[in-house]
């Protein structure tokens, strides 16, 4: 089995088979259509919820993100709607004084360049997240998309790539995040899953990732450490346990939080299924 960074890199997902869901979201799908399709945050239990009438009001940051991302975008939402979203599901571009004055409740859209980045907040949040508080003035802390015009990562494909980040924007995490999907052992949150993790054929190789050098080995300095062990709370974390624990990793911005197990309380899966045959290796939210 080939290790997961390189397996989720190397996917090529065929337009006319790319599906992902949530009875959270599509309520009249069957089972049988959303079974394995989803790992989707739990709104009972996090600081997320719906878009309001399931539409996700949005700006571009300024012209330059507009004229550069505006097509695909509207490309990558008629490709969910091909494949299986349902038309009560929409996006409208609105103008930037309605994002000015509605900035928590509208999803700012912006351009990372030609060779930037790709980052999406997950759901809206709701009103007890700090993204929502009104005593907030920090114009960064609202919804946010950034994404880039580069076609050499992720799938390899622009409208590809945007519809990836608007599942994201729906509620949708990366699937093979699902705690479920992970061995039990020398990674946390795991479920004891059979696709992926150390004990699974040594199939997650952090090492191939590319801040593992700036992030694990610090450079060649001094180890990480949990900022909280000082104060007592929580153990002593050295630099592995950045492969090992999804929030120290999302924590210290690395980018194995991209593909490392979730906690179970952060979502809801399309299926409590742990072996590859419970996983969708179709799915647009595979891969970053």
């Amino acid at each position: 089995m080939k290790p997961l960074s390189l397996r989720l890199a190397a996917l090529v997902v065929s337009i006319g088979r790319v599906l992902a869901g949530s009875r959270a979201f599509q309520p009249n799908l069957s089972a049988a259509r959303l079974d394995r399709r989803s790992w989707v945050f739990d709104t009972d239990r996090n600081r997320q919820m719906i878009w309001p009438n399931r539409q996700i009001r949005y700006c571009f940051e300024d012209d330059d993100a507009a004229d550069a991302l505006r097509t695909p975008l509207e490309e990558a939402d008629k490709l969910w709607h091909r494949t299986g979203l349902g038309s009560e599901f929409t996006i409208a571009e609105v103008g930037r004084d309605e994002c000015r004055d509605h900035r928590q409740d509208r999803l700012l859209v912006r351009w990372s360049g030609d060779d930037g980045a790709m980052a999406t907040t997950v759901g809206l949040p709701s009103a007890d997240s700090t993204l929502r508080r009104p005593t907030n003035d920090d114009p960064e802390k609202r919804p946010k998309m950034v994404l880039t015009t580069s076609v050499h990562m992720g799938m390899l494909d622009q409208v590809i790539n945007f519809a990836h980040e608007l599942g994201h924007a729906w509620g949708l995490y990366h699937e093979h995040q699902n705690p479920n999907f992970w061995s039990s052992g020398t990674i946390s949150e795991a479920k004891g899953g059979t696709v992926f993790g150390p004990e699974n054929h040594n199939n997650w190789k952090c090492e191939n990732l590319k801040d593992y050098e700036e992030k694990v080995n610090n450079g060649g300095g001094e180890p990480v450490h949990n900022p909280g062990y000082d104060s007592g709370f929580g153990p002593r974390l050295g630099p592995q346990d950045l492969c090992r624990d999804y929030t120290y990793a999302a924590d210290n911005k690395f980018t194995a939080a991209d593909y490392l197990p979730m906690p179970a309380s952060r979502g809801v899966g399309g299926s409590d299924g742990k072996t590859g045959d419970d996983v969708d290796w179709d799915s647009i939210m595979l891969c970053e």
